[in-house]
């Protein structure tokens, strides 16, 4: 424990947490503090029906007697937690007994009086009749539940998907190279690579850094590169516009695409959109129905060409239906949104839109 530097020479600041929260800052001019007067530094009263825990210099967290003294030039000791209580919860960290005098105790309290702070361990609950549970600082477990809790450490681990497969890595910062290799991607071939993040979608070369701690990072979409041999670039249809975002997330993420009018129908056709792994082919063309007052009334469904079926005989709900696009049949899959207000048209727009494509086509075969 050092002395305060904005204060008098001779005085110590500590924390006192109910509970184990919300922890005020307190100043004492003598260094040796007793569990009497923690309590009353806190308003708590009458003695006998509250304990008072301490940090010691050595990071443990042990129960203040009765006429104990603390002598903060000594241990260090800066935290006091007070529980209202007349027992205390056990609980177990890597094996260690702990007690703990509340109903709930945080993530962050189970570092605190554990003494791990490092940010590359995770904290995990152990469970029984369900997978263990990752639990972050701000998460609060019951303690009064059957049984003793039990958590533990494991070295942090950081995951994004590619295609249809979750890599992990042990280290928060990667290389797109080293992502494609573990992928199995053909590392001589070249590849159009865009990382999604919280922020959108991002074109990055094969030797950029992902920091996967970022919000939102999940996917990297790795696509082959156009190569052009010598022949005329294709000449995409342009039928109608889409609003700029929808321009820049088609674009961004290297689909080829093209917008037709045909009759009163407005389609968006995505060519060589993939699938993941169970259908009777590796890529369709995807359309979507874009009505004319579209983005204040929601796309709805979606349409593949060829029509696709499920590797593994199971059948398709709701796809019997054809309709004529562009002179090929297309499948109609009727994928709709629970409710009508769940389209926003502030935030709403083609990518949300496959979003719901992506999700229906992996849940047949997840």
């Amino acid at each position: 424990m050092q002395r305060s530097h904005d204060k008098d020479v001779g005085s110590y600041d500590i924390l006192i947490g109910m509970d184990g929260t919300d922890f005020v800052p307190h100043s004492l001019c003598d260094p040796r503090i007793t569990l009497d007067q923690v309590l009353k530094l806190s308003g708590s009263s009458p003695a006998s029906e509250y304990d008072v825990y301490v940090f010691s210099k050595a990071g443990n967290f042990i129960r203040l007697r009765e006429c104990e003294q603390i002598d903060l030039t000594e241990t260090g000791a800066e935290k006091f937690v007070v529980f209202r209580t007349d027992r205390a919860n056990r609980l177990l960290i890597d094996e260690q007994r702990y007690d703990w005098g509340a109903r709930l105790i945080s993530g962050r309290a189970v570092r605190d009086i554990s003494g791990v702070d490092d940010d590359e361990l995770e904290l995990w609950l152990e469970r029984y009749d369900q997978p263990d549970e990752l639990v972050a600082d701000g998460d609060f477990i019951n303690l009064e539940k059957d049984g003793v809790e039990r958590f533990y450490f494991r070295k942090a681990t950081w995951r994004i998907i590619v295609r249809r497969d979750t890599l992990v890595f042990d280290k928060p910062c990667v290389t797109a190279r080293e992502v494609l290799e573990k992928a199995g991607f053909d590392l001589e071939k070249s590849w159009d690579l865009v990382i999604v993040t919280a922020a959108g979608r991002k074109n990055i070369g094969i030797h950029d850094t992902i920091d996967l701690r970022q919000p939102g990072i999940e996917k990297l979409r790795v696509k082959p590169k156009n190569i052009n041999n010598g022949e005329k670039t294709l000449n995409l249809d342009r039928e109608f516009s889409l609003l700029p975002k929808d321009h820049q997330f088609l674009e961004v993420s290297c689909y080829r695409w093209r917008t037709i009018a045909q009759g009163a129908k407005r389609w968006l056709i995505v060519e060589n959109y993939p699938l993941p792994e169970g259908y009777s082919a590796d890529s369709v063309s995807v359309a979507l129905d874009v009505p004319i007052s579209y983005p204040v009334e929601q796309i709805d469904m979606f349409y593949v060409y060829p029509r696709v079926t499920l590797r593994s005989g199971s059948a398709i709900p709701q796809v019997a239906t054809s309709l004529a696009i562009v002179g090929k049949l297309y499948q109609r899959w009727s994928r709709h949104r629970p409710n009508r207000d769940d389209w926003n048209p502030e935030v709403d727009c083609i990518e949300t839109h496959f979003e719901l494509v992506e999700e229906s086509l992996m849940r047949e075969v997840s």
